[in-house]
């Protein structure tokens, strides 16, 4: 293969190959990279070698109008074109919607677009489950997507990344109520959500410029997005510290891969300065503060997906939490428990924090098949309940059928809206 694998902070995967035109782009690709449920879309450069990520979606195409076709999230059909030029490798602009319930879409040169309606298509629902995994309660309403699930600190409300048919953007669902409202509105495809400690504010990562940036904004919508850290790109929100000092976050670059970064936030809620935490030539990332704010818990695959505990603030004494590995740690609200999760089976282990930092007994909790590796897919509560997220599926979605769509000219209806 002449292709080396993409690592960033969506996994490992190299698919959706798609060469373009030869000539000048001289034999350049078009994949996408990433976990089955989120991709980035990526260009390898034949002549540099370097592989760089264009945008976040799946099953991109290259369409001869100057656009890369694609879809923004990968388990839901709709397309979006990316202006591209294909003289100069580079994106030209910003992306627009093409259409909407369908994907892997094709091109042909006289502008025929093909694409897929892939039929019924599952929902999701926020819901509550027990130690046991049996689910005793509802959350919010359902939605098409629902990603990222961080519960407020007083456990009234889930924030998500979520969309109905639009954009990506940032929801909040009700514990105690069918409701859910949009909190952001800029488009940018946020995601990895969380909390200040004071439930006032929301961080979160979206893109800006084509770049992903790190935002916070009023959770309860009454101001707009504030950037955090302008110069650092490609970062994912992770956890706030109990004083609401410090935000951890994820960085990614090409020479470092994920690292762990510690953002000061001043006592008047002004930002401070950004600096790494955790850099190494290894994935970290999905880090979490301890109750107390002298431990960092977060993943890393130096030894395969696996948990560790660092010391904070000096990220000294690396302890392995789990020999078989894992990923999404989360505390339990009184610092006696690590979570995680291995493969799709929560685990809990036992920990104590003080006097010194001590692992005692692992309990396997349950699996459900909506737990991955990587995102975050839960949540816990303070009287040890857990947020998950549920397919759903309506009567009218599953009568649907899988069809081929045939659209001649697609450039002349988007010409109008571009």
């Amino acid at each position: 293969m002449f292709l080396e694998p993409v690592r960033g902070d969506k996994g490992v995967a190299n698919v959706d190959p798609h060469l373009l035109p030869s000539g000048a782009s001289s034999g350049a690709l078009l994949f996408s990279a990433g976990l089955r449920e989120s991709k980035d879309v990526y260009l390898w450069n034949r002549t540099s070698g370097r592989s760089e990520m264009l945008v976040e979606g799946a099953n991109p195409v290259f369409a001869p109008q100057g656009f890369i076709v694609y879809q923004p999230e990968a388990l839901q059909p709709d397309l979006w074109a990316l202006p591209f030029s294909l003289n100069e490798l580079r994106v030209t602009g910003e992306a627009s919607p093409i259409a909407q319930g369908v994907g892997n879409a094709s091109l042909s040169i006289d502008g025929t677009l093909l694409s897929v309606d892939v039929g019924g298509l599952e929902g999701k629902q926020l819901v509550w489950r027990d130690r046991t995994g049996r689910m005793v309660g509802q959350i919010g309403r359902p939605q098409q997507f629902i990603r990222y699930p961080s519960l407020s600190p007083d456990g009234m409300l889930v924030a998500v990344t979520g969309h109905d048919g639009g954009g990506r953007e940032v929801w909040l669902h009700e514990a105690g109520r069918s409701v859910a409202q949009r909190v952001t509105t800029d488009g940018g495809s946020p995601s990895w959500v969380g909390w200040s400690p004071d439930g006032k504010f929301l961080t979160y990562s979206s893109r800006s410029d084509q770049d992903r940036h790190l935002f916070i904004q009023r959770a309860d919508g009454s101001s707009g997005p504030e950037l955090l850290a302008p110069a650092v790109k490609l970062g994912n929100a992770s956890d706030w510290s109990q004083d609401g000092r410090r935000i951890i976050f994820t960085v990614s670059s090409q020479e470092t891969e994920n690292d762990l970064w510690i953002l000061d936030r001043e006592a008047n809620g002004g930002t401070g300065d950004a600096s790494p935490f955790l850099a190494t030539q290894f994935n970290e990332q999905s880090s979490q503060f301890s109750p107390d704010g002298k431990f960092v818990a977060y993943c890393s695959d130096e030894s395969g997906a696996v948990v560790y505990v660092r010391d904070f603030p000096s990220a000294l004494n690396r302890r392995q939490v789990y020999e078989a590995g894992g990923c999404q740690p989360r505390w339990s609200h009184d610092g006696s428990e690590l979570l995680y999760v291995e493969g799709n089976t929560l685990i809990a282990v036992s920990v104590t924090l003080s006097p010194e930092f001590r692992i005692g007994k692992t309990t396997r909790l349950f699996s459900d098949t909506n737990l991955s590796r990587i995102v975050w897919d839960y949540d816990v509560s303070p009287d040890g309940r857990f947020v998950l997220i549920e397919d759903v599926a309506n009567e009218t979605a599953q009568q649907r059928k899988p069809s081929i769509h045939v659209t001649q000219n697609w450039y002349e209806e988007f010409r109008d809206r571009e």
